[in-house]
């Protein structure tokens, strides 16, 4: 801490005041830009009240934190101060001691979670597990995170490696067609067998083709094969039920998990059916 403080201090009493005016100025106005929409709802209280101190420690002792400001209605503000948040619980849980079983188990829960997704997500999540940290993202497709982040490779790498470290997924119903595609390909395929078969007739091969005309015996042909197909295919995604008093308030998904074969299925992943609760 000593040392971080010994190089803002240099920074602003000896480097900032030999700049020219001009990039003064720029830096002013861009650290007075960043921390104005700090200055917006009781935002200032949230954070700097003395009559409560809302720190990352208080989950550790078992208090669960709640933001309510939402993005929609504060935009930056609302988006940074949750972002600086959940970046603080991110470290302050890594750093923590390891006591074993005596390490209390924290959850990390977020919705519309590409809304806060950063560069960081990915490291944290390689360490999730050991830090005792059980993580719930919620987003409507694998679309809005490639937005967010800008689309492009970078954007695509960055989930992959994020995505990668969460090893339960539940995929409810969905008409993003880039989504049922990558959860298609993540459940796999199977031989699916095939059979044709195929009559013709030919009256140059038909030996009673010159005395009956028009007489044909046709020829049988009967093959078999298979062919790969998706165990769910696409389309399965968009018909799933979502809930709701037309569908008895029950939503269809499908849970893939890391690990042993559900034993209902053999598989990685199962059809599942849960049952909406009023509260």
């Amino acid at each position: 801490d000593q040392e971080e403080f010994d190089r803002l201090r240099d920074y602003w009493l000896r480097a900032y005041p030999k700049l020219p005016d001009n990039t003064r100025n720029c830096v002013t106005f861009a650290f007075g830009a960043m921390i104005d929409v700090l200055r917006t709802r009781d935002v200032y209280e949230l954070l700097c009240s003395d009559t409560f101190a809302l720190t990352p420690e208080l989950i550790l002792n078992g208090r669960i934190v709640i933001f309510d400001l939402p993005v929609r209605e504060l935009g930056d503000a609302g988006l940074l101060i949750q972002s600086a948040f959940k970046y603080l619980f991110q470290k302050t849980v890594e750093r923590r001691p390891d006591q074993g079983d005596g390490t209390r188990p924290v959850f990390l829960w977020e919705d519309e979670s590409q809304t806060f997704f950063s560069e960081f997500d990915p490291i944290f999540q390689q360490t999730a597990r050991s830090s005792r940290v059980a993580r719930v993202s919620l987003s409507q497709n694998l679309s809005n995170f490639y937005a967010h982040l800008g689309g492009g490779d970078q954007a695509r790498h960055l989930f992959d490696s994020f995505i990668g470290n969460m090893n339960t997924r539940i995929a409810h119903a969905n008409g993003d067609a880039l989504t049922n595609h990558w959860y298609a390909e993540m459940f796999g395929t199977w031989e699916k067998p095939t059979s044709s078969s195929s009559a013709s007739s030919s009256e140059s091969d038909n030996p009673f083709a010159t005395l009956f005309p028009g007489f044909n015996r046709p020829k049988l042909s009967h093959s078999q094969g298979s062919q790969r197909e998706p165990l769910v295919s696409q389309s399965d995604f968009a018909q799933l039920r979502m809930g709701g008093k037309e569908n008895n308030f029950l939503a269809d998904a499908y849970v893939y998990r890391v690990g042993p074969p559900f034993k209902s299925t053999g598989r990685s992943f199962m059809k599942a059916t849960f049952q909406q609760q009023f509260i």
